[in-house]
């Protein structure tokens, strides 16, 4: 009789994403995903500094003093809502596979579910990875008032590849740090930032290799990490940058799935200072 050749490029990416669904299905039953946890962070950082407090006094709130102002007019919505947006926000990836991938991904949806931001962060990498000039400058912001080693490769390759988006940046990163020096909470969020990975790297929802090996893991992480934004895997990059994985972290592999984007960026030399795609 015949042998029977399967396609895979029709049966094997069919069967990955099942496979991706049923175990995202598991991972979600399994652990405590909609718990709203950091949104109701945010909310209660928010309601601190509204009414004259350190929005420190909330244990889990480590953005910039300036993003607590920012987010008191969100004080009146719904979790529901913030949920709705992050599926909402999926709609702006161009690649539409990647979106369904990032919509049967237990990462998305633990983001979704705690109430965090990075499901909005990797949307617009992706379109500044893209040449928009917009979703650069969401990017840019969210790294200055919510910022994380996780975030660090795309900016880094950005600024590298735009020299025009250096002096800007530097004076926004300039007007945000004496922002929230004025506001008189700004030495204290310093202070919370240098001891969140410490304090991370032993948290028991964390999943990164350092949950293994410790403190060994940022030097190793870091070196791992320069090479990988030199070969423009920036989404490993910002993996291997960080500290510690929380789950929906690991969003950040969609920046591995835009192959059109990362096409682009593969098209240009290592660190070439010219403009990027427009």
């Amino acid at each position: 009789m015949p042998r029977m050749q399967i396609r895979w490029d029709r049966y094997g990416y069919a069967a990955a994403l099942t496979s991706l669904a049923v175990v995202s299905a598991v991972l979600i039953a399994l652990t405590p995903t909609f718990t709203g946890e950091d949104w109701n962070a945010i909310r209660h950082g928010a309601h601190l500094i509204a009414s004259g407090q350190s929005p420190y006094l909330e244990p889990l709130y480590r953005w910039s003093p300036i993003a607590a102002w920012i987010t008191v007019p969100l004080l009146g919505l719904p979790y529901g809502v913030w949920v709705a947006l992050h599926v909402a926000a999926l709609a702006f990836i161009r690649n539409p596979w990647v979106t369904l991938v990032a919509l049967i991904s237990w990462p998305f949806w633990a983001d979704a579910g705690v109430g965090n931001v990075v499901t909005f962060a990797v949307v617009a990498a992706l379109a500044a990875l893209r040449g928009s000039r917009l979703g650069t400058w969401i990017y840019l912001i969210m790294f200055l008032l919510i910022p994380r080693p996780l975030m660090v490769p795309v900016a880094v390759w950005l600024l590298f590849k735009q020299p025009g988006l250096r002096l800007p940046f530097a004076a926004a990163a300039a007007v945000s740090l004496l922002a929230a020096l004025l506001t008189g909470y700004g030495v204290e969020w310093l202070g919370v930032l240098a001891h969140a990975g410490p304090v991370e790297i032993v948290n028991p929802y964390q999943i990164g290799p350092s949950r293994l090996i410790g403190q060994w893991w940022v030097p190793l992480g870091l070196a791992l990490a320069a090479v990988l934004t030199w070969k423009g895997r920036l989404g490993l990059a910002g993996l291997a940058a960080s500290p510690y994985w929380l789950p929906y972290y690991l969003m950040y592999g969609l920046l591995e799935l835009d192959h059109d984007a990362m096409s682009d960026l593969q098209g240009q030399a290592a660190w070439d200072p010219s403009p990027g795609p427009r």
